[in-house]
């Protein structure tokens, strides 16, 4: 699935906006364990298709919206996990994984 390495790339204003928004640099998506991600779900967004994850980083749940570019994974958006998005977690990796 995604267990591969990727790139990333993004918007240096758009990381700069996201960090004073939501305190999390998109650089962390580095960090991303996709073998214990929640996803994806999609949407199409100016005729761009994109993707919704959840997952962990480090010891929290973040959400991320991601497109693919080539053979580049441009970040969109990344923040704190919602209440609801931890909780679909949750039941989907509570058996496998303790941390988040």
């Amino acid at each position: 699935m995604h267990n591969e390495p990727k790139r990333y790339e993004w918007d240096d204003d758009k990381n700069d906006a996201n960090r004073r928004k939501h305190r999390i640099d998109f650089a962390a998506m580095e960090r991303f364990i996709w073998n214990y991600a929640l996803g994806p779900d999609f949407q199409i967004e100016d005729g761009e298709e994109r993707e919704f994850w959840v997952g962990p980083i480090d010891s929290a749940l973040y959400a991320v919206a991601i497109t693919m570019r080539g053979d580049m994974t441009r970040v969109i958006s990344l923040r704190d996990a919602s209440r609801a998005e931890k909780r679909a977690w949750r039941r989907e990796f509570q058996n496998d994984r303790q941390d988040p």
